[in-house]
């Protein structure tokens, strides 16, 4: 994956992408002939569980319960608890997949510095960017009600919605429309019809998806709709 930056710096936090000549599209799309490229490594999610703190923290709760007055994990063996260990770093990835957690931070391993003339950035941007959707697009996404725009007096979802009462933070998965997609200098970013977010491009696929069977596979099991 690649990002850009427009100086040379330690803090990078524009969008990644799939090529090098993505992400030198964007950054000349944003205005800039100078720039630097970044080839990154995402951050893998920890799941290196303290076992010492979970441990302690159930001793703690029994012995609040039953008046236990000494730590009934003291003579656990330290193969033991490598074993749990093992389990709980198996059991935190398995809980990422089903939830769809995924890293989202990444570090830059490697740098180049760009330097374009009018004329050569000119060429590149002549060449079509392929975006993954287009507006007017269905998308399925999940979100807070309370994430609707603030001028709707009717929610446009109330027909379909299973929620018995709403108090604006039940989340659920909503089926709209792209309404705008525009650069904001760091990406593209979606406007969806009704809801009041911006929501990088990027996240198409991750997040947001433009079919219901995507999204059922990957947004359900988050809880709602």
């Amino acid at each position: 994956m690649f990002t850009w930056n427009k100086e040379q710096s330690e803090y990078w936090n524009n969008a990644l992408f799939d090529t090098r000549e993505e992400a030198i599209k964007e950054a000349i799309y944003c205005g800039y002939l100078d720039f630097y490229i970044g080839e990154t490594e995402t951050i893998p999610l920890r799941t290196d569980a303290s076992v010492d703190r979970i441990l302690e923290e159930l001793d703690q709760n029994y012995c609040n319960e039953s008046g236990c007055d000494y730590n009934i994990y003291e003579g656990v063996l330290e193969k033991d608890i490598k074993w749990l260990e093992k389990k709980l770093s198996k059991t935190i990835k398995k809980f990422h997949k089903r939830a769809n957690i995924k890293p989202n931070w990444y570090t830059v391993f490697s740098e180049e510095h760009i330097v374009l003339t009018k004329e050569e950035a000119k060429q590149l941007r002549a060449e079509k960017i392929t975006l993954p959707c287009n507006t007017g697009d269905t998308i399925y996404l999940r979100a807070a009600c309370e994430c609707l725009c603030s001028d709707i007096n009717v929610c446009p979802f109330e027909d379909e919605c299973t929620e018995s009462e709403c108090n604006g933070t039940t989340e659920r998965i909503f089926k709209t429309t792209i309404k705008s997609i525009y650069n904001d200098g760091s990406g593209f970013m979606i406007t969806p019809e009704y809801l009041d977010i911006e929501i990088p491009i990027n996240d198409i696929g991750k997040t947001v998806f433009l079919t219901e069977k995507e999204a059922i596979e990957h947004l359900s099991n988050k809880g709602g709709k």
